[in-house]
């Protein structure tokens, strides 16, 4: 199997996980605070390791495959849950959702096509660059935190977690790809060891905003997050670490419209 089949599958793998733990967080009861809900609630210790499968599921792609092609597989996730979701309602799916979910799935295939198969094509952020992406990331959280109101707020705070977990997986990246190819002395590098001490606030920092975003259902936050969260990959990978699409402008088109197609899918089922 090439490595752009290794980094699917385990994208696969890992939205399937994240997915599930998506819909036991948005069961924890509210009349608890976001940090105590998520691990005095059984349904939030589930949901925590249901997350931690998906992020080590996530962290294994993302040795095979750029951070433009793995993250964007976050996309399935909210089309895995619409028929779950529907089932524990007790409902049938619409034509909407159904319409929606292959619009994603179609989307996702496009892009598969379109970028680079290996993930050394890209280049490891440095200590300088990763501290400007995440005062950059930690200044649009804190814009999104405060804007709106009623379910605007629930909006803001599902796409900040987004942008969280995007760089989150930039840092994980940058671990995995340090101790394959220097093994446990690369983590001695200070850009690594920035990453190390960097990644487990991130993902903390994600996984409480998202639990304020639940508050206000599930599927608007869901989408949210799951559009910022490539939508930032791709541009730091753009921008910062050499990643680029195949097939020159012709391969930027496409993926333009593999974007649009999992954007228009996304939109559809919430």
């Amino acid at each position: 199997m090439s490595h752009t089949g290794f980094a699917v599958l385990f994208s696969v793998a890992s939205a399937v996980a994240y997915s599930a733990g998506a819909l036991f967080q948005a069961r924890v009861p509210h009349r608890e605070s976001p940090a105590a809900g998520l691990f005095s609630h059984a349904f939030g210790r589930i949901s925590l390791l249901l997350n931690g499968l998906g992020a080590l599921l996530h962290v294994v792609a993302l040795q095979w495959g750029p951070l433009i092609l793995v993250q964007p597989f976050g996309a399935l996730s909210i089309a895995l849950s619409v028929p779950v979701e529907a089932r524990l309602a007790r409902r049938r799916t619409t034509p909407g959702e159904r319409h929606g979910v292959a619009l994603v799935l179609l989307g996702l295939a496009i892009l598969s096509l379109t970028v680079g198969s290996s993930r050394t094509e890209g280049e490891l952020l440095g200590t300088g660059e990763a501290v400007s992406v995440v005062t950059g990331s930690a200044v649009v959280v804190a814009v999104l935190t405060r804007a709106g109101k009623g379910k605007g707020r629930g909006l803001g705070y599902a796409t900040a977690a987004g942008v969280a977990f995007a760089v989150a997986s930039l840092f994980a990246q940058a671990i995995g790809i340090r101790l394959g190819d220097q093994g446990w002395s690369g983590l001695g590098r200070p850009d690594s060891l920035f990453a190390l001490l960097a990644v487990g606030p991130v993902v903390m920092t994600g996984l409480l905003l998202s639990q304020y975003s639940y508050r206000y259902g599930l599927s608007g936050p869901l989408a949210a997050s799951t559009v910022a969260n490539p939508a930032f990959s791709v541009v730091v990978g753009l921008l910062f670490l050499g990643e680029r699409f195949r097939h020159g402008y012709s391969g930027i088109m496409l993926a333009a419209a593999a974007a649009f197609l999992m954007v228009k899918g996304i939109l559809m089922v919430t």
